[in-house]
């Protein structure tokens, strides 16, 4: 027994130390590229000292790598050296020096970057105050984040890029919030969907401007045409009411079909409503149904209640009356 322990000892010791020489090995290899110049390997030589992995943790050499990475046009090491002037790391705090790294890795489209690079110009820390400037860094990079949202097979990855696509979004939102018309209209005229549809609502509710319809289409129109779901149900609403535009059944139903296939529960509604009807397209009472189990299976009361009485009647679903009921309950 004794010699069996022994010898499982050792060979637990061979194992460790076989494993230390293989990082050692790997790390000098990575420390002979670095010293050549390689920019990829001078910024994973400056991670691995950020973050002690291999070697003993020294923010210092990591700032020393990842500048000379960072100098070579290296976005994450430029980002990297962002987070150290920001936090004080291996380094004073500088939130000039931060805003310049973070402006460098912003510009390579570099996500993390972009974002932080907003939120200082948020906060007036490194660059002027400018929330035109922030939401115009935060869009860019709550729009790149709800690509990155694809399951492929990774749950924890998945719900990382949700959780980091949910608080772009919100900060994005926040930003809006705080914007008076003025600087909703500059980030506009730079494209942010979010502030073209904000202009929109706000032009066609009359809230902090003078209420135009005409003003409140053309907006929504651009943010839908951006491919934002809410934009595209008002551009539906306003085809369907005559608001700012001629009537027009075909846009209405082009419109409304855009912004339910992204999702947007009311416009799911709204087609089942332009199904059952035959508004724009032939009466289909089975297309109906469709859209208004997929609203109703939101939550959308008017779907579910209309859903029930499509089983109550037959209507475009099987007589059913236990589910005519469910629904009707709900």
């Amino acid at each position: 027994m004794r010699t069996i322990l022994l010898w499982m000892l050792v060979s637990v010791v061979l194992f460790v130390s076989a494993a230390t020489q293989v990082r050692a090995d790997r790390t000098a290899d990575l420390r002979a590229r670095a010293e050549a110049g390689d920019a990829e390997a001078q910024y994973d030589l400056g991670f691995l000292y950020d973050n002690g992995y291999g070697v003993v943790q020294d923010y210092r050499t990591a700032l020393t790598w990842y500048r000379k990475a960072a100098e070579q046009g290296h976005a994450y090491a430029q980002w990297n050296l962002g987070v150290m002037h920001a936090h004080g790391i291996g380094v004073a705090k500088d939130y000039t020096q931060a805003a310049a790294w973070y402006r460098k890795a912003a510009e390579q489209g570099h996500t993390s970057g972009q974002y932080d690079l907003g939120i200082m110009y948020s906060s007036g820390n490194g660059v002027p105050e400018d929330y035109v400037q922030a939401l115009i860094w935060v869009n860019l990079a709550a729009t790149e984040a709800a690509k990155n949202v694809v399951y492929k097979g990774n749950r924890d990855a998945f719900n990382a890029a949700k959780g980091t696509q949910l608080k772009y979004a919100g900060t994005r939102a926040t930003l809006v919030a705080q914007m008076t018309p003025a600087q909703l209209m500059q980030a506009a005229e730079h494209g942010v969907a979010l502030a073209q549809l904000t202009l929109g609502i706000m032009y066609g509710t009359g809230q902090g401007v003078a209420q135009d319809d005409t003003r409140a289409f053309t907006w929504h129109r651009k943010a839908a045409e951006q491919g934002h779901p809410r934009a595209q149900y008002f551009l539906g609403l306003h085809y369907s009411t005559g608001q700012g535009v001629t009537k027009d059944d075909t846009q209405v139903v082009t419109w409304t079909r855009k912004a339910a296939e992204q999702g947007y529960v009311d416009a799911q509604y709204n087609l089942g409503v332009i199904y059952w009807q035959g508004q724009g397209v032939a009466q289909d009472y089975a297309q109906a149904a469709a859209w208004y189990r997929k609203a109703a299976e939101q939550g959308h009361t008017s779907g579910q209640y209309d859903l029930g009485i499509m089983y109550s009647s037959g209507n475009g679903v099987p007589q059913d009356y236990v589910q005519a009921l469910v629904w009707v309950n709900l």
